[in-house]
């Protein structure tokens, strides 16, 4: 499996306070580390970037725009950016202009499809960096939204932040803390929001598929000191989904758990794909079909 090597990875520390934060729901206090860690972050690539320049008369101007964005990564930053800033909106369910909700469940949407575009896997790593920053707090800022469908599409938006291989290296440890904020803990309560469970049990039918990815959270978060155990948390709360009894009627109670049992299979046969996989490379024999059935 592939460990991440994320950029601007904060210390242990930092990691096992924003993991403890999240644990807690302390919304007001993860912003504040995630808000130090964001600022701290910027100011550190900023001043790497100005000593990358000589100090001479003919580059004063190269060191306030070093290292730029290119045409189409600024016209992405700044569709992203705006997004961002419109589904960051604190509304609450009560209000009666129901323009600015579309406006943000418009935002929101619009944000996920943005996180499906292929051009993530040719950006350079400073757009990366400024990308993690407006989701991050677009997340976080989201976390206690009392409204339906902007709770739901905040799950799928951080589900395809978790398919953007980059992008989670980039906030691994804000990811650890997102994870369970979003998402675990819905499989972990006694009969949780409805729509809440299914989204969350959606998102994991997602990416429970993708073998490398399952194996990559293993190695960066269950096998890290200080990260919560983000796989192992996933299949327990999982089969806690499928053998608990919840207030449901029966249609919801069957939907959540023919959803737990589908991310729990494509969980298994995942992870048998990548230990076939990885045997086959390891086995200089090469056997055929037949002997391995």
């Amino acid at each position: 499996s592939q460990q991440h090597n994320p950029e601007g990875e904060g210390n242990d520390l930092d990691v096992a306070n924003i993991a403890n934060l999240a644990e807690k729901a302390d919304i007001n206090g993860l912003e504040k580390v995630l808000a130090r860690r964001l600022s701290e972050n910027l100011s550190q690539r900023e001043g790497e970037a100005m000593q990358s320049v000589p100090a001479t008369p003919s580059t004063k101007k190269k060191r306030e725009s070093v290292h730029p964005l290119s045409g189409l990564e600024v016209d992405l930053f700044v569709l992203l950016r705006s997004l961002c800033r419109l589904g960051a909106r604190t509304i609450s369910s009560a209000t009666s202009d129901n323009f600015i909700v579309e406006g943000k469940l418009l935002a929101l949407g619009l944000i996920k499809h943005v996180l499906q575009f292929q051009a993530w896997e040719s950006v350079s790593g400073r757009f990366i960096q400024r990308s993690r920053n407006l989701l991050c707090v677009m997340l976080i800022r989201n976390a206690n939204c009392s409204i339906e469908a902007a709770a739901v599409k905040q799950i799928e938006i951080l589900s395809k932040v978790i398919l953007q291989p980059r992008i989670l290296a980039a906030m691994k440890p804000e990811a650890g803390a997102f994870m369970p904020l979003f998402i675990i803990r819905h499989l972990e309560v006694f009969s949780p929001e409805p729509h809440l469970l299914r989204a969350a049990c959606g998102a994991l039918c997602l990416f429970c598929s993708k073998e490398q990815l399952l194996a990559d959270l293993f190695v960066n978060y269950d096998c890290e000191m200080n990260a919560t155990n983000v796989f192992d948390r996933i299949v327990k709360g999982l089969c806690y989904v499928i053998i608990s009894k919840p207030t449901y009627d029966a249609a919801t109670d069957s939907k959540m758990k023919i959803l737990a049992c589908k991310a729990l299979y494509q969980t298994m046969t995942a992870l048998h794909r990548w230990f076939s996989s990885h045997q086959e490379k390891n086995d200089p024999a090469g056997r055929d079909g037949s002997e391995g059935q």
